[in-house]
């Protein structure tokens, strides 16, 4: 047991690297090199030389949105007037008990006071400004960031904000998870309406874009919540939805939507850097 979690620790360390190096190549891309910076508590993996936040995200198959404890959601204030769902967020960790080795006892007694909250966090999300207003907080916080640049196959995928918030709005279903949605009985130590689900149609059927989920596997990994997407899931989605400008600009930046018009006009000294 201990071997998987240094296992799994290790990977998460490389992945993190991974991520900084990305941003750093994506920075030197649009000019911002020995200047480069960034601020990784309001998510903004590169600051460009226009003041611009950009959060940089790659990673082979999952990102995490965020992993947060009881206090951020009881004193963020954009997730206290989220109209209740900062509350929930708070209900959800505060139904398991104060200690690991507790909750090891008994996982049944929590989970079950888990479902009703998790349900309710799902009624609220299902409301699509709501969802939004969850996105927006959660992707970009607030409105602190302006762009999502997706780094795949060596290219800088560059959407604007507003864009990818409309797109995951009106794309996402939101539902509870169900193990025994096949008619089967739950196997042991599985549990009805523990995770919100976050699904798509893709090739006419529901499939799954991301999660928010308790994490509770370790004493490290106790009384969290963690909220995921697919990347490639999601990078499809956005780029089947909002146009590209059909140029791949120093070879490493394509913009979709507004981006290249905004950017640009903002960033003169990238222009003159590619022409």
């Amino acid at each position: 047991m201990a071997k998987k979690r240094a296992m799994t620790s290790a990977h998460a360390s490389h992945v993190k690297r991974q991520g900084h190096a990305d941003a750093k190549e994506f920075a030197q891309l649009i000019g911002v090199e020995d200047e480069y910076q960034n601020n990784p508590q309001d998510k903004k993996d590169v600051i460009d030389k226009n003041g611009d936040g950009h959060s940089v995200k790659s990673g082979a198959k999952k990102w995490q949105i965020f992993l947060y404890r009881q206090t951020r959601f009881a004193t963020d204030n954009q997730f206290q007037t989220m109209n209740g769902v900062g509350q929930l967020m708070v209900a959800a960790i505060a139904s398991f008990p104060a200690t690991f080795e507790d909750y090891q006892k008994n996982k049944f007694i929590s989970k079950e006071k888990l479902r009703p909250i998790m349900r309710s966090i799902k009624e609220k999300l299902q409301e699509k400004h709501r969802l939004k207003s969850f996105l927006e907080k959660s992707i970009f916080e607030g409105r602190q960031i302006n762009y999502l640049t997706i780094k795949d196959n060596n290219v800088f995928h560059m959407f604007p904000r507003d864009d990818v918030l409309e797109t995951l709005t009106k794309n996402i279903i939101v539902e509870n998870s169900n193990p025994s949605n096949n008619n089967q009985k739950l196997k042991p130590g599985q549990f009805h309406e523990q995770k919100v689900i976050f699904k798509t149609i893709t090739d006419n059927k529901k499939s799954t874009l991301g999660e928010i989920e308790m994490r509770n596997d370790s004493r490290i990994h106790f009384k969290e919540i963690k909220f995921w997407l697919y990347k490639k899931k999601t990078l499809l989605l956005l780029k089947q939805s909002i146009n590209n400008s059909g140029e791949i600009l120093a070879g490493k930046i394509l913009f979709y939507g507004s981006s290249q018009k905004i950017f640009l006009r903002k960033n003169n000294e990238f222009l003159k850097k590619i022409s």
